[in-house]
């Protein structure tokens, strides 16, 4: 048994011995000590590697990029009665990335709602709902 920690590198195709290499250097570099280096190729990985360390692991894949931009984008929920059609949550994503750039496009489902949509980017809400519609009506009435 080593006490060396192992490394798990998981690419999409076989590295070649100058990637492995350049790669092990970088890793040594990094972590300051000898290791157990174990290749895993998975057709699944695109554009780049995963470097898993113990328990910890290191996306550097196109996905694993995309994941942590996704997470700094600001969340656009969408509440409706019934669920979007694809057409409709484009047009709805558009719309919202026209006012707001790139957003993570969030969709509830919410019967109460009975028809319209409620949009919340950040703070911000938007409510165009039926009843919230009707209440504006009712507000309107009763001033009268």
């Amino acid at each position: 048994m080593t006490n060396q920690p192992r490394v798990v590198i998981t690419t999409a195709h076989k590295l070649t011995p100058t990637q492995k290499k350049a790669v092990e250097s970088e890793i040594r570099r990094k972590i300051g000590q000898e290791f157990e280096l174990k290749e895993v190729v998975n057709s699944g990985v695109i554009g780049g590697l995963k470097i898993t360390v113990g328990l910890k692991e290191f996306d550097v894949t196109i996905a694993g990029k995309l994941a942590k931009l996704q997470s700094q984008l600001p969340t656009a929920t969408v509440v409706t009665a019934v669920k979007l059609s694809d057409d409709q949550r484009k047009k709805i994503k558009q719309a919202i990335e026209k006012n707001q750039g790139p957003i993570d496009f969030r969709e509830v489902i919410d019967p109460k709602v009975v028809g319209g949509l409620k949009v919340r980017v950040g703070s911000t809400e938007y409510d165009g709902t039926i009843a919230s519609k009707l209440e504006k009506i009712k507000k309107i009435l009763q001033q009268q």
